[in-house]
């Protein structure tokens, strides 16, 4: 289930970037008609970091890979490419030898992606890497045959990128290429158990320039943004095991309510404020044998206060980071504060669609997939 969810999701960015890229009919403008192509390859070193002291028995391991970038390079047909300074789009493709054949095995990612600038001159740039994407882990945890891995336990996951990228141009077409950069991978607790896997390292590579002629950036005069109040409510779905036993092999669903005021500070920035509700339905099976749970005391719905930041990556796409803090949790199975990560993308303005990984101090909890409103 988790794997035809991602391949949507990833199929629904990559396709919502294109729609983003497309002509946008300014024929006052010269803009080239092709966008300039790059191809980048890198090697990385890494290694699996246990961010939990219940990992530390784990085999070490020191992660090699290899990592394949095809992407585009924006010039302005759209204004969010000039208030991000022109960044480059594509896909990113990562081979992991993980260091250790019989528990951890080897890893193959996919991503979409998008290189934002923090320096761009003639000679040098400073840009940070973010996406998301499918990951493919055929060593996976396995009661019988391999019980020491609990980072991951599907062969399909979510993979998650990021990065910091130093690029130094040489020529119009070859370029050099130095990154820190951090990987992580979990199928969102879709099945037990599901630590995730957190990879940071460090990369060298190079970086080639298709028809360098085409990299012309064509600035206009922008809208100015309306710095307006929005209220936003969605509705989430999710499906998990519950984290108590990993023998019961069954998914059960959980759904959260969230509302939340939303205020455009900039053309990039929204601070959001709100509650959420939660049922999770996994607690009756991790409950059935507690006391108070038999007597009514303790309750599956659990309340938090939340707020966060939206950042405006195009004004159909955002990237959500939120932090809560439980209102009401009778049931102290985790710590009291969790955080929410992912995407937003409103195909029309009233109505949004999200996905968003909800974690507590990087145990993922569960996915949601998520429909809302902003008025």
């Amino acid at each position: 289930m988790s794997g035809k969810f991602l391949i949507v999701f990833t199929f629904f960015l990559f396709t919502s970037f294109l729609s983003a890229n497309a002509q946008n009919g300014v024929d006052s403008i010269q803009i080239p008609k092709k966008y300039s192509k790059f191809l980048s390859a890198s090697i990385n070193q890494g290694w699996i970091w246990k961010h939990r002291k219940s990992l530390s028995g784990l085999p070490e391991a020191y992660p090699k890979g290899v990592e394949i970038n095809f992407g585009w390079q924006t010039n302005g047909r759209k204004a969010w490419n000039q208030y991000h300074n022109f960044p480059r789009w594509g896909i990113n493709f990562l081979y992991y030898n993980l260091d250790n054949p019989h528990v951890y095995g080897q890893s193959i990612h996919i991503a979409p992606y998008i290189d934002l600038f923090a320096l761009k001159s003639k000679r040098h740039e400073l840009y940070f890497k973010i996406g998301t994407g499918i990951a493919f882990y055929p060593t996976h945890y396995d009661k019988d045959k391999n019980s020491e891995n609990v980072l991951v336990s599907l062969p399909f996951c979510a993979t998650g990128l990021f990065g910091i990228n130093y690029r130094f141009i040489f020529s119009p077409y070859w370029s050099g290429l130095i990154s820190a950069n951090f990987n992580h991978a979990s199928n969102g607790s879709m099945r037990q158990p599901n630590f995730g896997i957190n990879i940071p390292g460090f990369g060298a590579g190079i970086h080639y320039t298709f028809n360098p002629e085409r990299v012309v950036f064509i600035k206009r005069e922008l809208a100015p943004v309306i710095k307006s109040w929005n209220f936003n409510a969605n509705l989430s779905f999710s499906v998990r095991q519950a984290p108590s036993d990993t023998l019961n092999d069954v998914y059960y669903p959980a759904y959260t309510l969230t509302t939340y005021a939303s205020k455009r500070l900039t053309r990039k920035s929204i601070v959001v404020a709100g509650i959420d509700g939660c049922l999770d339905q996994s607690l009756n099976y991790t409950l059935r044998n507690v006391p108070e749970y038999k007597d009514g005391t303790y309750s599956i719905y659990r309340f938090a206060v939340t707020a966060g930041y939206e950042f405006v990556l195009t004004e159909k796409t955002h990237i959500m980071i939120q932090n809560a803090f439980y209102l009401y949790n009778p049931f102290k199975e985790d710590i009291p504060v969790y955080q929410r990560y992912g995407f937003k993308y409103m195909p029309i303005e009233h109505l949004y669609f999200g996905y968003f990984l909800k974690t507590h101090a990087g145990k993922a909890d569960f996915w949601e997939f998520a429909v809302g409103v902003r008025i």
